[in-house]
């Protein structure tokens, strides 16, 4: 999967103000390619801070994270931010350019149609995993999917013997 949009970040920083005294946006460019209104309430939520040509270099702490170092990619110059937590949020597509010109459904946004079961709009094509998730785009439920999609291709091979 490839990063691609940019509000992703932005909106995961406004949620986790609400809960947080302090969250900072580390990005690795001083432009944004979220849309304007979201770049503008961020910007203007107190206890975000936008540390800008940046990206995250070093988890700090022993037995719990305790800060992140980050470098500068511009200058290479380094810098500590004390927090307690890490909450990578990146916005990505999925890689499913390959199935365009098959018999597989895809979504406008690159997503492959799929039921409940895994199954595709083309026998014996399954799909699982972020490339089919709508919504959740979380490791625990891709793994959950691919279990699904596991059991169905399994039972599928058994059935056309």
């Amino acid at each position: 999967m490839r990063g691609r949009g940019g509000n992703t970040a932005f909106e995961d920083a406004l949620f986790l103000s609400q809960f947080c005294p302090k969250v900072y946006l580390v990005h690795r460019r001083d432009a944004f390619r979220a849309d304007q209104v979201t770049v503008e309430k961020v910007k203007n939520t107190p206890n975000i801070e936008l540390v800008l040509n940046s990206v995250p270099a070093q988890l700090l702490g022993t037995d719990a994270v305790e800060g992140l170092k980050v470098k500068n990619v511009q200058t290479g110059e380094e810098k500590e931010l004390a927090c307690s937590g890490v909450f990578v949020a990146i916005g990505a597509v999925p890689q499913t350019d390959f199935l365009k010109d098959s018999l597989v459904a895809l979504a406008d946004n690159g997503l492959v149609l799929a039921d409940e079961r895994t199954h595709t709009t083309l026998e014996g094509i399954f799909a699982a995993g972020d490339c089919a998730d709508k919504y959740y785009r979380q490791a625990i439920i891709a793994a959950g999917s691919g279990a699904k999609a596991g059991i169905e291709a399994a039972a599928f091979v058994n059935l056309h013997r």
